[in-house]
């Protein structure tokens, strides 16, 4: 091969690996837990708080720069066993300065617990090689030929092998997403709101201390390691779920662990009662908690790093603004969830006082029903002459002449009176109802959607609010 037929094949490799790179990345899951993080700017997270799903439901990290000024992040998989903890943190470490890791332990559990190892090997090599292509990815690849029971082949999880079958529903998303651009204010964390009675679990009378899974084992020394090279400090958590009692003998080899490496270990799951938890009313399935339960968790570690890493709490920081923000949404999820899942009553009455939303209203073009959507509006306990609401002018309902949108809804008007639209469907205001829809300018989206009914002198709810988990945030 003479060095013209060497530079064609070296050319010629280089557009193949390339081609190949592109189609696997516009093929590649668009839906994944750790784009939020790559979308933060760098050198703005102090700590990370890393596991499966326990960590999505079980910490807020609004709550911790709220009332703690502690800028963190979930960095998460659902089922992530501890060996895939290792490589989640290596990823957390390229863009981040971090100073402190919160490992929760249920990852350690693995082959110990009420989910089957086969079971959580797929849904971990279903959802954790969302992370960017790159070494750290490859090495991952090798990790999970070595790990669990249900090994995989290194070669099953190249995006354009995993995703072979994408092209068959290729569409615009493919070709504008961006992972490194799609912020969360949640900062990693799941809104869970659902109340589920959970009975509260039992230690094992008598127990020893067990080892976990060997390989589990392996990689908490290796994350260890990591930590001295790396220069964080590191904390152990088991945040609280339905444990089986033969567990609490895994929890007593951790302890042992934890104080043979100098590790603070917190064991809500074990020591629920030290913070008030509470398994009848904080969680909301067998492995999830609720927000109630989270904002106690997330205080109590919150305090704890305050008091034992105090160099972590910085008020002041570049990104001061942009935390804020996003804590002021999360807090407003809470407080909007809080009002309509009692009585959204409160929540109307709330809307008379609070200029951050924006109520729409279509009723008829009959100029004879303004009175009646002033009574409407005074029978559910809103002012009519609020500055934060849409349609009043002068102190007066008046139709639109010129359409009113903001974020999911507009308000326009034809010959027949006003419409609403909510998230792209129309709703025209009549002789029998007026349609409302409440903008939340905090969230920047509608939470809430219904209609008044003269005949019943009544409010119906349509949607309130878009749910997901029976919360707020869609």
């Amino acid at each position: 091969m003479n060095k013209k037929q060497f530079i064609s094949f070296i050319c010629f490799c280089t557009l193949a690996l390339s081609i190949i790179f592109a189609t696997g990345q516009l093929f590649r899951d668009k839906s994944t837990t750790i784009a939020g993080y790559y979308s933060i700017p760098d050198n703005t997270v102090d700590a990370v708080i890393v596991g499966s799903s326990h960590v999505n439901s079980g910490y807020i990290p609004a709550v911790l720069w709220k009332e703690y000024g502690i800028s963190a992040y979930n960095v998460y998989s659902w089922s992530q066993p501890v060996w895939i903890s290792y490589h989640y943190i290596e990823e957390a470490l390229k863009t981040q300065d971090i100073k402190l890791v919160v490992l929760d332990m249920y990852g350690m559990m693995y082959g110990n617990s009420h989910e089957q190892p086969v079971e959580i090997d797929k849904v971990n090599y279903r959802n954790s090689f969302s992370i960017d292509v790159g070494i750290n990815r490859w090495k991952m690849m090798q990790t999970v030929a070595d790990c669990g029971i249900d090994l995989k082949d290194p070669v099953e999880f190249i995006n354009i092998i995993r995703y072979h079958t994408a092209w068959k529903n290729i569409n615009k998303e493919m070709f504008i997403y961006d992972n490194h651009n799609d912020p969360d204010f949640f900062r990693g964390y799941g809104l869970q709101t659902k109340v589920d009675v959970i009975e509260t679990p039992e230690k094992m009378v008598d127990a020893q201390p067990k080892m976990p899974y060997d390989t589990a084992v392996k990689y908490l020394d290796k994350i260890v390691e990591l930590s001295h090279k790396k220069g964080f400090e590191l904390i152990f958590t088991v945040t609280p779920y339905q444990f089986y009692p033969s567990e609490t003998e895994l929890f007593l080899w951790l302890e042992n662990y934890a104080k043979e490496k100098d590790i603070p270990f917190i064991n809500y799951a074990a020591n629920y009662a030290d913070i008030d938890f509470d398994y009848a009313t904080d969680m909301s399935d067998m492995s999830h908690l609720n927000y109630k339960g989270a904002v106690k968790i997330t205080n109590s570690l919150g305090q704890f790093i305050t008091d034992n890493y105090p160099e972590i709490v910085k008020k002041d920081r570049q990104n001061k603004a942009e935390l804020d923000t996003d804590a002021k949404k999360v807090y407003r999820v809470f407080s909007v969830n809080e009002m309509t899942t009692s009585d959204y009553n409160k929540y109307f009455e709330h809307l008379s006082n609070d200029n951050e939303h924006v109520l729409f209203a279509a009723i008829s073009g009959d100029s004879a029903y303004t009175q009646q959507f002033a009574d409407a509006c005074k029978k559910l306990g809103i002012s009519i002459t609020s500055d934060g609401f849409a349609g009043v002018k002068d102190s007066q309902w008046k139709q639109f002449a010129e359409p009113l949108k903001m974020g999911d809804v507009e308000l326009s008007a034809d010959k027949y009176g006003a419409i609403l639209t909510v998230k792209g469907t129309d709703y025209h205001g009549n002789e029998k109802d007026i349609k409302f829809a409440i903008y939340d300018k905090v969230l920047g989206r509608t939470t809430f959607y219904f209609y008044y009914d003269y005949t019943s002198d009544s409010i119906v709810i349509q949607d309130y609010p878009a749910k997901i988990n029976g919360g707020i945030y869609d």
